[in-house]
């Protein structure tokens, strides 16, 4: 495969589409952050106990996550184009919902909140994956790597910076402004992406009519595909630590390590940047290893890059470890992006991507559930342990697999060699 390096104004020129919807990714991702810190105080306002306020912020946040595995069918049925323009637009609409919540009272008002939430949510990750399908699509094969690292480093930013622009925005200008400049940063992507026209080739048409039948036949494809499984198990490992990681960085700035408040944001910055500069260094040098079995040492090495954290004492300590996580876990990042795009088929992406994203999405919220327990119970330090153990031990398997695989490659391709010779 030919490589290709180029900067990201030169993937942008080359490729309007695609940098269109990096563009509606930022600009949507940015204000989301803002509507995520006004569900909180929105939610303190609207419910009456601690109880409420737990179960409400549970059922919201999860049923989504469950709806959205179902989903791929359809994506993989619909025209691409039209599930991201139509997906805005209806965001727009459920975000547009808790403008109303002020103007309501008591029952009304959480029921508002749920299915405004449930929406939002379950419409974002419905939106995520259509533009994660629609890449192969608008991008050729031999800049799908660049692609995805600057994808890769686009989300990184957004996700050191947006925290604290959705901060600003609600502390000076109010929740209500937050969920308005949420939705019309919806509705702008709408119309942005609207403009254009691509090639979507043939849309698989000879769909089975048991949905059931057809929803099976992408868990099928990942459960034999070998890079498609692994990168699904993966996505487990690693969101457990997602799932542990802003609560561990809050108990280690202020318990473990007894700074102020504000050295929290060293630690955000400290991964965020590291995350940012290995992207792009990843994009310029269209870096990819051929031999796979050595990102199951980057997996390994992420895992350990955590477990290590667990026994920093200072801030300085900190920094450096979380710069190592960063550094393996941006490296791995491109690499799963390209194997997902190239192996799945085009019209079994939708439902392989809804699965990933989901299992992902799951393993987060049950790495933050299970973080509590094990704080409880086994400490602070045990937390940061336990769930890089289970991403290095996936990163020992992932090498002997691949490693062994290709040992069995080799062989099989000098057997033939040397039947060639003989005849």
């Amino acid at each position: 495969m030919k490589k290709s390096k180029q900067s990201i104004a030169g993937i942008w020129r080359k490729y309007p589409v695609y940098r269109d919807i990096q563009i509606t990714t930022i600009l949507t991702s940015f204000f989301n952050w803002s509507s995520f810190i006004a569900m909180l105080f929105l939610l303190g306002e609207i419910t009456s106990s601690g109880i409420e306020l737990g179960v409400l912020w549970a059922l919201s946040g999860l049923s989504p996550l469950i709806f959205n595995a179902f989903l791929g069918v359809y994506l993989d049925r619909w025209n691409k184009k039209r599930s991201i323009i139509v997906s805005d637009f209806f965001r727009f609409i459920s975000f547009s919902l808790f403008l109303f919540i002020p103007f309501t009272e008591e029952y009304l008002s959480i029921f508002i909140f749920f299915i405004a939430r449930f929406f939002t949510g379950l419409l974002s990750s419905f939106n995520s994956t259509a533009k994660q399908v629609v890449i192969p699509q608008i991008v050729q094969k031999e800049d799908l790597v660049v692609a995805n690292s600057y994808s890769y480093m686009i989300t990184s930013t957004v996700r050191l910076s947006g925290a604290a622009v959705g901060g600003v925005i609600v502390s000076f200008f109010g929740i209500h402004t937050a969920y308005l400049l949420t939705a019309l940063s919806c509705l702008f992507s709408s119309f942005l992406i609207a403009r254009h026209h691509w090639n979507e080739g043939s849309i698989e048409r000879n769909h089975r009519s048991n949905f059931w039948a057809e929803l099976s036949s992408g868990f099928a494809f990942a459960k034999n595909n070998l890079y498609v499984k692994m990168i699904l198990i993966s996505s487990i490992t690693i969101g457990i630590i997602i799932g542990s990681y802003n609560l561990m960085l809050e108990r280690y700035s202020t318990v473990i390590y007894s700074e102020r408040e504000y050295y929290l944001s060293l630690l955000y910055i400290s991964e965020g940047i590291t995350s940012v500069l290995v992207g792009y260094i990843v994009a310029k040098k269209n870096l990819i290893f051929e031999k796979k079995w050595k990102y199951g040492l980057l997996y390994g090495a992420t895992g350990l890059a955590w477990i290590l954290f667990s026994f920093s004492t200072n801030i300085i300590q900190g920094i450096w470890f979380l710069i190592l996580f960063g550094l393996f876990s941006a490296l791995i990042a491109p690499f799963e992006r390209f194997t997902m795009q190239n192996v799945v088929p085009d019209y079994l992406r939708g439902k392989v991507f809804g699965l990933w994203g989901t299992l992902t999405a799951v393993a987060i919220q049950g790495g933050a559930l299970i973080t509590g327990f094990i704080i409880e119970f086994l400490g602070i330090q045990a937390v940061n342990q336990i769930t890089g153990a289970f991403h290095l031990l996936f990163g020992v398997i992932f090498t002997i697999i691949f490693y062994f695989n290709l040992n069995k490659s080799q062989s099989l391709l000098s057997t033939k060699r040397e039947g060639t010779d003989i005849q």
